[in-house]
């Protein structure tokens, strides 16, 4: 239905404030462009904003807002009007920081904008909680000499006026090309199966990531796909739980006691029809075959040199095990009574050698478990040797455990 309460062609956004909401106007002018600055009329008297869109045609509008009507493009006065009223916004600015000062209002300004003939004055702050102004706007009436309207800027519309970088690393979206906010709550990231951290799910402005809606209706849509959690199947005669699945890869975990299993989905729909799904090749999984060498598939080919490896590997290790063993038996002495040539102190087991045994008698220069050395023992009688195990020098005259004299 053809729009037809409007005389003008088209109907244009405006922006009035740094960052700040987009108003549309209607207008004749037909060679308006984003960037152009226009005198509107605002429910605050005249003023001079920037175009932020491209023209529309006015059948085209379908807000329930009446539009008001682009006046002209601003003139030399105009102009010069606006840069005297730059200049009244910073001393606007400066005593309404001596007016916060002295109230004591946890406020914190961001900008002033007059109106094109200067009546009106915009003042605009932040604050993380609610502001009894009542007092502070009497203040600035009486200093200001004109009509004041203090605007709270919520905190997306902070982010959106300051700007800065988000989690991403990209500028953020609400400063770039968001026009309006969208709710949105904390049931979006349950929706995507996100960890539920509000800290990493919160961007510059403390409020939840925009965002959390980009693919929300996409996951929707892919949750349909998939079973509910907490769905049984039977598999290869067992019965399994859904416990989690995977849009982006499209898999399913399923578990039961001691087992769990990762599934695809076109695996689980195979279960759940009663059928077996076809196998797939381990080797192909765990070896892709990336080219050909020689003719021959690459993880044929690795596979072939990995087991010629191998078997060269235990080859050479098990003649260097071998060697190692001829090399032990001929330096370790025989069980029969003989010394072998490569150790000729180091005695036998009958103790012929210079080292004693454990045999009943010791027949070396070194003292032995019954007795014959330097050192007194617990036995009756004490042997002087020439050598002692750890090189200490005999102590004469000292008593053993049963009284006697060494």
């Amino acid at each position: 239905m053809e729009n037809t309460q409007y005389n003008e062609r088209y109907f244009v956004g405006v922006r009035f404030e740094t960052g700040g909401k987009t108003y549309f106007f209607a207008t004749d002018y037909d060679d308006l462009k984003s960037g152009d600055l226009v005198v509107a009329e605002t429910v605050n008297g005249d003023s001079i904003g920037m175009v932020s869109t491209t023209l529309y045609p006015i059948a085209n509008y379908r807000g329930q807002t009446e539009l008001r009507k682009i006046l002209r493009r601003p003139n030399r006065v105009d102009l010069t009007e606006f840069k005297e009223n730059l200049e009244r916004s910073k001393n606007a600015l400066k005593v309404a920081s001596e007016g916060i000062a002295k109230f004591g209002l946890p406020m914190r300004l961001f900008e002033a904008t007059y109106s094109l003939d200067g009546d009106h004055c915009t003042i605009s702050f932040f604050s993380e909680s609610r502001v009894d102004f009542r007092d502070l706007l009497k203040y600035l009436a009486a200093e200001l000499h004109c009509h004041i309207i203090l605007k709270q800027i919520p905190p997306r519309d902070k982010a959106k006026m300051i700007g800065g970088i988000g989690i991403c690393g990209l500028p953020l979206c609400c400063s770039t090309f968001l026009k309006e906010f969208d709710g949105i709550s904390i049931a979006r990231a349950k929706n995507q199966m996100l960890t539920l951290n509000i800290p990493k799910l919160s961007g510059p402005c403390t409020k939840l990531i925009c965002c959390l809606l980009y693919e929300d209706e996409a996951y929707t849509e892919g949750k349909r796909l998939f079973p509910p959690v907490g769905s049984r199947i039977r598999i290869d005669g067992d019965e399994y739980v859904v416990s989690s699945f995977n849009i982006l890869s499209k898999t399913i975990r399923v578990v039961r006691e001691n087992d769990s299993k990762n599934l695809s989905l076109e695996e689980y729909n195979a279960y759940a029809a009663g059928k077996v799904p076809p196998k797939k090749d381990k080797e192909a999984d765990l070896l892709p075959d990336f080219g050909s060498v020689g003719g021959i598939p690459e993880s044929k080919f690795v596979s072939e040199l990995k087991v010629e490896t191998f078997a060269k590997n235990n080859q050479k290790q098990g003649n260097q095990n071998n060697n190692n063993q001829r090399d032990r038996r001929q330096n370790r002495p025989q069980n029969g009574g003989q010394n072998n040539n490569n150790r000729q102190n180091r005695p036998n087991n009958q103790n012929n050698g210079n080292r004693p045994q454990n045999g009943n008698q010791s027949q070396g220069n070194r003292p032995q478990n019954n007795n014959q050395g330097n050192r007194p023992q617990n036995g009756n009688q004490n042997h002087n040797g020439n050598r002692r195990r750890h090189r200490h020098r005999p102590r004469g005259n000292r008593p053993n455990n049963n009284g006697g004299e060494a």
